[in-house]
């Protein structure tokens, strides 16, 4: 996603959390987990974003074994860089997760990765880790910052100068989305290492076509959320229409005056991009294309 994100207000979770501290907040919801069940082991988000990283290459395997074989050492390499970064977000106590193309594309997305999106769990902890990369002297990047308020970051750091790292505030983006996965959600604030969900990334795709129709257009959103829904089992107008009464629709706050617009959007997907699957001989949907290359590369910037 766009890295600009406007802080907003928290949720209690977040406000306990600046009250006691990062670490101190981190043992309470160690220990008194949501639903009471057991604690999630040290480690245990980030098991599941490289596990989602390493199912989505064993099917690239399958789709196009060719592709597969030439990009096989990126993706060795992304998912070193991931589990560095969240070893590194750990020490300094920085809750986060990963989000924007980089998950689509674990999920079923069509546009190639060409950064790695962060979600930071809240405002403090942005500027506090702007602080820990300057400490650092490892990092060189842009900021984008509202008074004292770190808004985004982007970012390398020298040991792999070839991964881009796009870093926003988490705090406030979705507020009228309500999704459980959500850092924003009360219990959830500083557990690490996870990925954003299907629906989360639809719906925020959804609504830049709304506020940015520009940028949308120019990033291909309208193919995100197709290839999201398909890889979601949607194959007929019919089968979108449902995914957004269970799935999309329940997940933003009641009285959102953007729910119109985003059932509008996804109406329009749905038109162009299922009606000619739904009309398909047999009711078979066409094969999908094999997906584009792995590439986390950005554009060559300035970061000097």
């Amino acid at each position: 996603m766009t890295a600009t994100r406007m802080p907003g207000a928290p949720h209690s979770a977040m406000v306990l959390q600046r009250a006691i501290g990062n670490q101190a907040y981190s043992q309470v919801v160690q220990r008194a987990p949501a639903g009471g069940g057991p604690a999630a082991p040290e480690g245990a988000k980030i098991g599941l974003t490289l596990s989602a990283v390493k199912e989505r290459f064993e099917a690239l395997k399958v789709e196009n074994p060719e592709l597969a074989k030439q990009q096989e050492a990126r993706w060795d390499k992304l998912l070193y860089v991931l589990q560095e970064f969240d070893t590194w977000m750990r020490s300094i106590e920085v809750g986060y997760r990963f989000g924007g193309s980089l998950i689509a594309y674990i999920y079923g997305g069509a546009r190639a990765p060409r950064d790695i999106d962060i979600d930071v769990s809240n405002d403090d902890n942005m500027n506090r880790l702007f602080q820990e990369m300057e400490r650092s002297g490892a990092w060189t990047g842009q900021v984008s910052a509202k008074g004292n308020h770190v808004q985004s970051i982007y970012c390398k750091h020298e040991k792999v100068p070839e991964f881009q790292f796009d870093v926003s505030g988490e705090m406030g983006f979705n507020n009228p989305f309500d999704l459980k996965e959500s850092m924003q959600v009360e219990g959830d604030a500083v557990v690490t290492g996870d990925h954003i969900s299907r629906d989360e990334l639809i719906l925020n795709y959804l609504d830049r076509m709304i506020q940015k129709p520009d940028i949308a257009k120019n990033k291909g959103d309208d193919d995100q959320v197709a290839g999201l829904l398909k890889a979601a089992g949607c194959r007929t107008p019919a089968d979108v229409e449902g995914y957004w009464s269970r799935n999309l629709q329940p997940a933003i706050k009641s009285g959102d005056s953007r729910v119109p617009a985003l059932r509008d959007n996804l109406a329009n997907i749905a038109r162009e991009r299922f009606a000619a699957q739904a009309q398909a001989p047999g009711g078979q949907a066409p094969r999908a294309a094999s997906p584009e290359p792995m590439d986390v590369d950005g554009d060559e910037m300035d970061l000097s």
